[in-house]
């Protein structure tokens, strides 16, 4: 990291610049298979809609929230 007090903003801007640039590229842009994961996704997304039945045993309430259920 660049001393603050002794060089130039725009040379700690472009270091902090390259820092991002290294890090987006290394964990947003390096996932090998970005379709397989929309297609999960997009599996995924109607198992979370809708009611969900009450896990008490003689309970017929459905809930709206998972997190109902789970309580």
């Amino acid at each position: 990291m660049p001393d603050l007090q002794y060089v130039p903003k725009t040379t700690a801007q472009t270091w902090l610049l390259e820092i991002c640039e290294k890090l987006v590229e290394q964990f947003v842009f390096h996932v090998s298979n970005v379709q397989a994961i929309g297609e999960q996704t997009q599996e995924l997304q109607p198992r979370s809609e809708g009611a969900f039945p009450c896990r008490d045993v003689g309970c017929s309430r459905e809930l709206v929230y998972f997190s109902g259920r789970v309580r």
